[in-house]
């Protein structure tokens, strides 16, 4: 059982359709240091995630150099030592935490820690608030193993990171249905269009929204058909001149052809493309699909999601999403989490992205021309993964700990540890993910 106060940890490897293939996703160039060197990259697989904190299961987050020590048997040896005063004292919420019933306390860290690779549309989806994860998990404890929420933040690895996010101006939305006879025909119920048309309240959306989703599949697939083929015959003005929503449409038929999130997503939601260190965030009851990019991503620990597109339908859960949906249309903008300086970088080469939440913050170590920072201790404890170059580590202490870690290797500081971090090639980069700030 270790007693460093930094060490390195294993993360798990994910494969799912959407990932990208082989050597091209950025997960299998970081797999050798994140998950071993006997991992072996196929160029015929799918490698979407890789993984760092919680996990449901509690046994993929290892040490590095001993298989036999888990990150939550670690936690469970010194909860205090491994998680900080604050998450093991009674200010933090638990009610809804995942953690052992037995202990008064939480015995996890609160945050999942991704990188994602992704090729293809992500499940259009929503993670439940706090009250409706209670609710599920009471009625499907099966399916809904917790009773958490998961609010998320994703930032972009690299420049184009495209996905779809909560619904656009209602003034499109309606243009769009005058526009596309295919989406009337599904929705089918002239008399809600024309409401939604007159009021663009959130609640003439929500009807028609639920019509679209819930429609048969038999239904949706003509209407996709018929209008995939006036696209190719007319191009943007088989959408009313909307080039964007034409080429979404064709782009997301390719992927999951005759899907109902063919016709969901281009005409009634926000797409978002960020570049290099742009972030957002998604609150609980948001719908969204990530569709192509590489990103760090970070949630509240939960395994909750409610499916209704872009995902066979025996995995939806169509109903219950659209019952949890605000329904709050915004702009693009407004789901941008802008960064921040770290108030506890004494460099200045570390900025922060600071959600309206009380267990996570994501930070950025930027280290270049192999440049230094200084991180004062943290409340809370703290994941880091190398994106970039080969990082020295050292604690600032009487044991002066160090470890030297490649791209993609992972790794955990206990809070109250202040660390050094230099980079020894011209460019170094970190990502952090930390809590009790």
């Amino acid at each position: 059982m270790t007693t460093s106060n930094i060490f390195r940890l294993k993360g798990s490897i994910q494969e799912y359709d959407w990932g990208k293939s082989g050597s091209s996703s950025l997960v299998a160039k970081f797999a050798h240091a994140a998950a071993g060197q006997d991992f072996e990259v196929s160029d015929s697989r799918n490698y979407a995630e890789v993984r760092y904190g919680w996990e449901h299961t509690r046994k993929d987050h290892l040490c590095f150099d001993d298989a036999q020590i888990s990150l939550h048997g670690l936690i469970m040896s010194s909860p205090r030592s491994f998680l900080g005063a604050r998450l093991t004292g009674p200010s933090f919420d638990r009610k809804h935490f995942v953690g052992d019933a037995k202990f008064s306390h939480t015995t996890d860290v609160p945050f999942l820690f991704k990188i994602l690779s992704i090729s293809k549309a992500l499940p259009l989806q929503a993670h439940p608030d706090k009250k409706l994860g209670e609710k599920l998990h009471n009625e499907d404890s099966g399916q809904f193993v917790d009773c958490n929420h998961k609010p998320e933040i994703a930032v972009a690895l690299a420049d184009g990171f495209k996905g779809f996010i909560g619904f656009r101006d209602p003034k499109l939305i309606a243009k769009d249905l005058l526009s596309v006879p295919e989406l009337s025909e599904v929705i089918c119920h002239d008399e809600a269009i024309e409401k939604f048309v007159r009021e663009q309240s959130k609640e003439s959306l929500k009807v028609i929204f639920t019509k679209l989703l819930l429609e048969s599949p038999e239904f949706v697939s003509s209407a996709v058909s018929k209008l995939i083929a006036r696209i190719e015959r007319q191009g943007a003005s088989a959408t009313g001149d909307n080039a964007l929503a034409a080429d979404l449409v064709q782009t997301l038929n390719k992927q999951y052809p005759h899907d109902v999130g063919v016709l969901a997503a281009p005409f009634f939601m926000n797409l978002i493309t960020l570049n290099r260190g742009e972030a957002v965030y998604i609150g609980a009851d948001e719908a969204h699909a990530y569709l192509e990019g590489d990103i760090i991503e970070c949630m509240a620990v939960s395994d909750n999601v409610l499916n209704a597109a872009l995902v066979p339908c025996e995995t939806r859960n169509t109903q219950t999403f659209v019952e949890a949906l605000t329904y709050t249309a915004r702009e693009p903008q407004h789901w941008a989490l802008r960064p921040t300086s770290y108030k506890r970088s004494k460099k200045g080469r570390t900025t922060a992205f600071d959600p309206p939440l009380e267990e996570f913050t994501v930070l950025w170590t930027q280290l270049n021309g192999e440049g230094e920072e200084y991180l004062e201790n943290a409340e809370g404890p703290t994941i880091g993964i190398v994106t970039k170059g080969t990082i020295d580590f050292e604690e600032q202490g009487p044991d002066r700990e160090k470890l030297t870690l490649d791209e993609g290797a992972i790794i955990f500081v206990k809070p109250k540890t202040d660390l050094v971090a230099r980079s020894n090639t011209d460019d170094g980069e970190v990502w952090w993910a930390t809590c009790a700030e």
